[in-house]
């Protein structure tokens, strides 16, 4: 086999594999973005790193390792925490040694946290 024809098979090699990163990237947030959490959990992979962006409260657990903790650290709390949490403009972008970062904004409405309490009043006059 010639050189030149061992490094294009090599780069073709290269190029699918990131495209199919990007492509399995893709169908994670358009799952996401449906609401299929299970398909979103079987397309993480089982040694994930997830982290959230510094400054939301969900960063206190980063990084989150594994599914189970993204389920449990991200995805249960965000679905406790808001009416609804949706994202938009994901761009993704193909990186080095096999990575794939998205960039996105969110669109997301807090549940008013309503705590009842009773208290025990002594009044007095004069």
């Amino acid at each position: 086999m010639a050189f030149s024809t061992f490094c294009l098979k090599l780069l073709t090699s290269i190029y699918i594999l990131r495209m199919d990163n990007l492509k399995i990237i893709d169908n994670l947030y358009k799952a996401f973005a449906t609401g299929d959490i299970p398909v979103v959990l079987d397309l993480l992979d089982k040694n994930v790193e997830w982290n959230e962006a510094e400054g939301n409260a969900l960063a206190e657990g980063n990084p989150y390792i594994g599914p189970d903790a993204v389920l449990n650290g991200v995805f249960i709390r965000l679905s406790e925490e808001h009416e609804y949490f949706n994202l938009k403009d994901i761009e993704l972008h193909d990186m080095v040694d096999d990575k794939v970062l998205a960039t996105l904004r969110y669109d997301a409405k807090k549940k008013i946290m309503v705590q009842c309490i009773t208290l025990k009043l002594h009044i007095s006059g004069n």
